[in-house]
This record gives C-alpha cells, structure tokens and sequence, in this order.
C-alpha cells in the first residue's frame, strides 16, 4: 500500500485514496476532520493568530493596500508548512500530495529530503 499524503490549508472532499492529511487546527477543518479517520490538524498558537492580525491590520491601514490575499494570514501559513514538515520528516512517506504550489514550496524547503520528493 503506497503511504500518500495530502497536506492542505483548506481541506474538501478528496477523492484519491489517502493514509494521511494534515490541515490546519481551526472550528471549520474539526467538523470536517470529524468525518475522516486520517486526519492530522496542526494546532496554530494563539500568538501566531495575533501575529498575522498585526501583519493584516498594518497591510491593510498602515501600507493601505486593499485586497492583498498574498500577506493575509502569512505567518499561520509559515508555522503550519513548517510543522508539517517537521512531521512529513519524520514519517516514511513514500507520496505528498500538495493543494497549492506554494504550499509545495514552503514545505519542501524545510526539511531535507527535498530532492527525494521534489517533481512528483
């Protein structure tokens, strides 16, 4: 059995036959992690939440920037890639799934079996 992964910031109904997901921890993926046995959710810290709403806050009115979905809840997507692949390091996977190219990206960087699934 091929041990795939999907890593995810918004998780939907997937239809490929999965061993692991991980998702962020929030009310919206528990009810849907709810339904699935081989969900994993990464708890975000209250103080990575603040963060990004200083960040949002000062894009926003200080910068006044109007709608720039790049920046908005940018440091809960570097600690959530970056726990992700804490764990994906330390896990034999032989599959990652990725749901954006960034995601792929961010994730791979941090750890060091980049090569191995880099192009998959």
């Amino acid at each position: 059995m091929t041990q795939t992964t999907l890593i995810t910031m918004q998780p939907t109904v997937h239809p490929m036959e999965l061993t692991q997901i991980y998702a962020p921890d929030n009310a919206a993926n528990r009810v849907w992690a709810a339904k699935q046995s081989n969900v994993q959710l990464i708890s975000i810290p209250g103080y990575v939440r603040f963060g990004d709403h200083i960040v949002n806050f000062f894009v926003k009115k200080i910068v006044k920037q109007g709608d720039v979905s790049a920046y908005s809840n940018m440091l809960q997507f570097v600690y959530f890639s970056h726990m992700v692949a804490y764990n994906v390091a330390n896990t034999p996977v032989e599959r990652l799934v990725f749901a954006t190219q960034d995601l792929a990206t961010k994730v791979l960087m941090q750890f060091d079996n980049q090569a191995r699934y880099n192009n998959r």
